[in-house]
């Protein structure tokens, strides 16, 4: 509140009222990215995937969002999720002081 006042000095006031929109992430254009896109498919095709969730359907989430469709949310929503698992119950070593870096290494190499 007290930046938004502070603010009405230096913007227009139609600026300084508006409605907080957050940080958007370009995941819709980072999944129709060819290696992003083969880079989740992996993930949607693995044992993980294959034990919780119906894989033809993912890859029909998939297809559909490399054809124009926005199923962004869902994706990322999955794919988390199996990153979590594998992280937590399969490999059981959650990351520890993990900085992103330059050249540092992801904690799954797959991602």
């Amino acid at each position: 509140m007290a930046l938004r006042q502070a603010s009405t000095c230096a913007i227009p006031q139609s600026w300084a009222q508006k409605e907080k929109l957050g940080f958007p992430v370009p995941m819709v254009n980072w999944l129709r990215d060819d290696e992003n896109h083969r880079r989740v498919k992996t993930w949607f095709s693995g044992p993980e995937a294959e034990q919780f969730f119906n894989t033809d359907e993912l890859m029909r989430l998939l297809d559909e969002h490399q054809n124009g469709a926005d199923r962004s949310r869902k994706i990322f929503m999955v794919w988390m999720f199996l990153i979590w698992y594998r992280m937590y119950f399969v490999e059981q070593a959650p990351p520890t002081n993990w900085r992103f870096s330059e050249g540092a290494e992801p904690p799954l190499k797959e991602i």
